[in-house]
């Protein structure tokens, strides 16, 4: 009699057989091995992505779908890595035949089924997703994000998929608005600015993009790659965001402003009264450092990673508290996969009506952890 890993040896053999440049599949993986694991299922199906033949793999959890796409080689590995520590059954369906894996932790069989399945065409699509930003822009070659040929790296795929979301909400934000005149606030490479311009320059003609950067000789090179490929209204100054001055500015932005600067950079877009203020936080240390909580919390805020993700919530709470009482209409929002970056949280402000009881509530929060002050208080 056959052992679990023989059996298993053979379901994935014929996995590995399948040539899928010119035959489909469908695989579906149940019965997780562990309960506390919040993977449910797997499904799998060859797909066509710009000619080349993939495994798109479907991870079902308890909250959330994710898709990756493989290469045949990685995808087989892959599956004798679920056979063996995730899940106990699995189907595999081919053009003519279906083989069904049952096991548990001691046994396995497979039984095979002949059946008449029309998988080539329904399983192929030759698409990419659409994005505002396309992977040939000149500008992500000059970055470094893609090759001569136009293709992005894939070490800055995820570089790429964030600026892409980036960019997609705020062409959302920008819809009903004229924004002419953008200010980005601690610019670093410069991928949003760039991102940025592009978009909203191709929508409307006359924008204005500076973004500010601590380091000279990298503000030095990112105005040469504006200039060389005639983004004439984009333009890079050397400022501490702490110190700079900008004039009336329709929209500020910032990616990952470490800690205060975040507060910094919301407060310059409150006194340039801009439209729309844009930020993505990194880092919550001050609020943390000050938090001191009560008799009830205590227990809790002893933990550092509970007491880190408390500070990372209160933190821009409180941001968007004191945004409303400045006559902003807020949203948080994740803007890419936790799966990608855990700084994966973006604050959107509009300028709106004034909210007075939102400094009500942001003494009450205040009170409630021991706080002293926000940082961004002293700022407005």
């Amino acid at each position: 009699m056959s052992s679990r890993s023989e059996i298993i040896d053979e379901f994935i053999s014929k996995i590995r057989d399948v040539d899928i440049q010119s035959e489909a599949l469908k695989l579906h993986m149940s019965k997780k091995m562990s309960k506390s694991s919040d993977l449910k299922s797997i499904k799998a199906r060859r797909v066509l992505i710009k000619g080349k033949s993939l495994i798109s793999v479907v991870y079902r959890h308890d909250t959330k779908d994710v898709t990756k796409n493989y290469i045949h080689l990685d995808f087989v590995d892959l599956c004798s890595e679920w056979l063996e520590d995730q899940f106990f059954n699995a189907t595999l369906t081919l053009a003519s035949m279906e083989y069904r894996l049952l096991s548990n932790k001691k046994n396995a069989s497979i039984k095979a089924l002949s059946v008449s399945n029309d998988l080539s065409e329904s399983d192929l699509h030759d698409h990419q997703k659409s994005r505002l930003i396309s992977e040939d822009a000149p500008f992500l070659r000059s970055l470094g994000i893609s090759s001569d040929k136009g293709k992005v790296y894939q070490s800055s795929q995820r570089k790429f998929r964030q600026i892409n979301k980036f960019v997609e909400i705020l062409d959302s934000l920008c819809k009903s608005k004229s924004i002419k005149t953008i200010a980005d606030m601690g610019c670093g490479k410069g991928y949003l600015s760039f991102a940025t311009y592009s978009h909203l320059n191709s929508l409307q003609s006359d924008v204005k993009l500076v973004g500010y950067e601590l380091r000279p000789q990298l503000v030095a090179d990112i105005n040469e790659i504006a200039k060389k490929h005639k983004l004439n209204g984009l333009s890079f100054e050397v400022g501490d965001i702490s110190q700079i001055n900008i004039p009336k500015t329709d929209m500020v932005i910032a990616l990952h402003a470490c800690d205060i600067a975040t507060d910094m950079a919301i407060a310059k877009g409150i006194e340039a009264e801009a439209e729309l203020i844009v930020v993505s936080p990194c880092c919550h240390k001050q609020i943390r450092k000050d938090m001191k909580g009560n008799s009830i919390l205590n227990s809790t805020l002893s933990h550092g990673i509970m007491k880190e993700r408390m500070a990372e919530w209160l933190t821009d709470a409180i941001r968007v508290l004191l945004l409303e009482s400045k006559g902003y209409k807020t949203k948080i929002m994740e803007f890419i996969s936790s799966e990608h970056t855990s700084k994966n949280l973006l604050i959107t402000a509009e300028k709106s009506k004034v909210r007075p009881e939102a400094l009500k509530e942001v003494a009450a929060l205040k009170k409630q952890y021991g706080i002293t002050e926000h940082y961004l208080e002293k700022l407005i």
